[in-house]
């Protein structure tokens, strides 16, 4: 019986295998699990039982009546498979894996002895013997991230470089010291001087989604402190792109620092042209509430006295998602909705009043005195 489970004459199905040069089902051609081969008993009683009921019958093939005797499935294939190495292979494999089971059966079933306590106490020394090289192993690599950081200690600029120079793990606990220090103005006027701002931006690029939210805290901080400077390393860009790729938390984030640097006038061309309008647009339909708000709030100071922000906002389609928000059941979303499409319509009139304005004043003109002149002429 062959791994597909049909029943075949050995020798023809070897014959088979050896022209086909690996193991396949004679009758549905395809490719077995391996190579196999089982004594079906069932089928030799049934072939011994035919072969009595016609005693002058020899079968084609055959020299003789006898049935050939069981062949072991190793052994058989270490002497006659010839047609695949493989196979050969790992028949060898099996054989001596059995011998060896074999020379080990009676150490398996042996019983087991109890233990005394000279076994106990040669364990415990075995067992404190692997912590103590665990600890070993593993002891470079926490000195690895513990000397640098006990080497800075709580100077921005080794901290700085550290965030410049070193490796992920030891860039995520600078982050971290440096949310911590980053309270005392002193501190972040002494990081803004070592110039953190863009090795703290290139880390925020780089983090994967989910690593970046203690990184957020220090550049909040320092654009608090130093909006010019955060600017100039390319904050708005990042915050952006962050607004767009990072999870809810964050674009939350992100979207406070923007909220923060768009306070100053002069840097609402420059976030406009970020692509921060479309991303606020699109998280107007946020399921987090404030993210909505924050981005509605942050629609109306962006487009306030900036035509090109205006445009950018209806054209990525924020009126409509405003609109909605101003029957909606938080109190929040319709203040802030009403906020930005207050801002946007005041502009929109406006601007449709100074492109069409004379001639509105020529048709009024008109409608004015048109009557009158029909009057005169009966």
């Amino acid at each position: 019986m062959a791994a597909g489970g049909r029943t075949y004459e050995r020798a023809a199905l070897l014959q088979f295998w050896s022209l086909r040069e690996r193991p396949l089902d004679p009758l549905t051609n395809r490719a077995l699990e391996d190579a196999r081969l089982i004594t079906n008993f069932e089928k030799r009683s049934e072939v011994k039982s035919f072969l009595d009921s016609h005693p002058d019958y020899i079968p084609d093939g055959w020299e003789n009546r006898e049935i050939p005797p069981p062949v072991e499935t190793v052994r058989f294939l270490l002497e006659t498979a010839t047609y695949d190495d493989d196979v050969h292979e790992l028949a060898q494999a099996i054989w001596h894996v059995r011998r060896f089971l074999d020379e080990m059966r009676e150490f398996l079933i042996a019983p087991v002895p109890p233990w005394r306590a000279r076994d106990f106490f040669l364990f415990g020394v075995l067992l404190l013997l692997l912590i103590s090289l665990a600890t070993l192993l593993a002891h470079p690599i926490w000195k690895q991230l513990a000397c640098p950081l006990q080497r800075a200690g709580d100077n921005p600029e080794k901290l700085v470089a550290l965030l410049i120079t070193g490796a992920r793990e030891i860039q995520h606990a600078v982050i971290q010291k440096m949310d911590a220090l980053g309270s005392t103005e002193k501190n972040l006027e002494a990081f803004i001087n070592a110039g953190a701002s863009v090795p703290l931006l290139n880390y925020l690029k780089d983090c994967k989604s989910g690593e970046r939210l203690g990184g957020f805290s220090v550049l909040q901080n320092l654009a608090a402190k130093r909006p010019d400077v955060v600017i100039q390393s390319g904050a708005i860009e990042v915050a952006a792109e962050i607004l767009q790729t990072g999870n809810i938390n964050e674009q939350e984030r992100a979207a406070i620092i923007i909220w923060n640097l768009a306070v100053q006038i002069e840097h609402r061309d420059r976030i406009g042209s970020s692509g921060a309008i479309a991303a606020l647009s699109q998280h107007l339909d946020s399921s987090s509430p404030s993210l909505r708000q924050n981005a509605a709030n942050l629609i109306g100071i962006l487009a306030t006295d900036n035509l090109k922000n205006q445009a950018k906002s209806i054209r990525a389609g924020a009126l409509e998602s405003l609109t909605l928000m101003t029957v909606a059941n938080d109190a929040g979303d319709r203040k802030a909705a009403e906020y930005a499409l207050d801002v946007l319509g005041r502009s929109y009139v406006r601007d449709l009043f100074l492109a069409l304005g004379p001639s509105m004043v020529h048709i009024a003109a008109t409608c004015l005195i048109l009557p009158y002149l029909i009057n005169s002429a009966h």
